[in-house]
């Protein structure tokens, strides 16, 4: 059933491909018989103008009497045709393209090159020539061409189809590849997504649509409880492995060799604290810790502090926020994790860290900043990733620690990212959005949702 559905959509794109062409062809076809339509109207106008003006050109070299000239005057517009109109006047027309005003009655071959030369099919163009012995002007009107409605009518929905069908074409082929990807997906994992009906293709565009967002609905949730699925079996798997470790731990009470006892114990204690992390990492997906008002400033602080107290030459803050108080709604154990997994980060590949806070637009900054080897500016994105360790193979731990945190910041409203600092080491700046401000123990403005 998937096979003929895609060989149907296939046909049906093919077959608004030849459609295109035939359209395309024809617009071709009728592009060139107007052109040639309007070049056959330029020459008409330009012979039968050279014509005329040849014709006073002989006028002027007779003499006529006075009831001939009267007579020539009565005939003269009567010649005019949908190519020119002819008029008898006793001035010129003040809007002419060209005016012969030489009254001495020679017209030559280039004057009549010259006034023939201002002549464009596209507009209305009106010549002027003085006829000596009819003592009045005879004007030549040459109107533009028109074009025919009905036929630029056809030509104009012609171009709204081909750009219709362009449009489902292109639209067409994409949702193809998509289809095939998500039949392949289907037939790997056996998602048992919801069938296709027969002859899907033959309804309309809008009902494949509809079809298609309820297809990437069903794949969406399925990938979800995949998801979902790979996380618990990770916690599983974590919780498996710490019941042999603790037997290992038993066992090595019997082992009489110290150094070789603390060895052991640190690589164990090493393992544990990778199976904590893989364990959050996979818990915190699924648990949503209460979220209540925060005063992001003193919990960063309280942060910074626990770790002078271990490590003071090594941490530094710096406060850039004239030390107010900057409330948010969030959950204070998650945002303590976020700020420790990147400060760990830092003290892991550095040996000096800085601190800082800033507010910034109604954003608070916090930048923690390293003197390490820092992170080749292609693969910075990449820091953030599950698992992701960087380029140290021997580095301890398994690349969740910014992995949590990006999702704990992002949770809240938040962003992180990383750069590259001056002194050749990382800064990974962590970016909210404060709803409530605080000074002095007085609320200046409170728009916590």
């Amino acid at each position: 059933m998937v096979g003929q559905n895609l060989k149907r959509t296939k046909y049906r794109l093919k077959f608004n491909l030849a459609l295109l062409c035939a359209f395309f062809l024809n617009i071709i076809l009728m592009s060139y018989f107007y052109i040639n339509n309007f070049l056959d109207h330029d020459r008409n106008q330009r012979l039968i103008a050279s014509s005329m003006i040849n014709f006073i050109g002989e006028l002027n070299h007779m003499d006529f009497s006075a009831r001939e000239r009267n007579y020539l005057k009565e005939i003269l517009p009567s010649s005019s045709n949908q190519c020119m109109n002819v008029k008898v006047l006793p001035l010129p027309e003040y809007s002419s393209d060209y005016i012969h005003i030489d009254v001495s009655g020679d017209i030559s071959a280039q004057k009549i090159e010259k006034a023939l030369k201002s002549i464009r099919f596209w507009q209305n163009n009106v010549i002027s020539v003085y006829a000596k012995p009819l003592g009045a002007w005879i004007v030549l009107e040459l109107p533009r061409i028109r074009l025919p409605w009905v036929g630029t009518l056809f030509i104009l929905l012609q171009l709204f189809a081909m750009l219709y069908v362009a449009m489902y074409l292109i639209n067409g082929r994409y949702l193809l590849h998509a289809m095939e990807k998500m039949f392949a997906l289907e037939d790997r994992y056996r998602l048992k997504l919801p069938t296709l009906e027969k002859g899907v293709v033959s309804h309309s565009s809008l009902y494949m649509l509809r079809k298609s967002a309820r297809y990437i609905e069903a794949l969406i949730l399925k990938v979800q409880n995949l998801s979902d699925t790979k996380m618990r079996t990770m916690a599983a798997l974590a919780h498996d492995i710490r019941t042999p470790l603790t037997r290992m731990e038993l066992m090595l009470y019997k082992v009489k060799d110290e150094v070789l006892k603390e060895k052991v114990f640190t690589q164990i204690d090493d393992i544990n604290r990778i199976l904590r992390k893989t364990i959050h990492y996979a818990n915190q997906r699924h648990l949503n810790a209460p979220k209540v008002i925060v005063d992001l400033y003193g919990l960063v602080r309280e942060i910074v502090k626990s770790y002078q107290e271990h490590s003071i030459e090594r941490v530094s803050f710096i406060d850039e926020t004239v030390n107010q108080e900057y409330m948010m709604l969030g959950a204070p154990e998650e945002l303590t994790s976020a700020l420790t997994n990147i400060i760990n980060n830092a003290l892991k590949y550095g040996e000096n860290v800085v601190i800082s806070m800033k507010y910034l637009r109604k954003n608070i900054l916090i930048e923690v900043m390293d003197d390490g080897i820092g992170v080749p500016e292609d693969m910075l994105g990449n820091i953030f990733l599950a698992f992701y360790q960087g380029q140290i193979s021997n580095s301890k731990g398994n690349g969740l620690g910014l992995a949590v945190t990006k999702e704990i910041v992002e949770e809240h409203g938040g962003e992180v990212y990383a750069k590259n600092n001056a002194l050749g080491g990382l800064t990974v700046i962590m970016k909210f959005k404060i709803k409530q401000i605080r000074k002095s123990n007085k609320i200046k403005s409170l728009k916590v949702p």
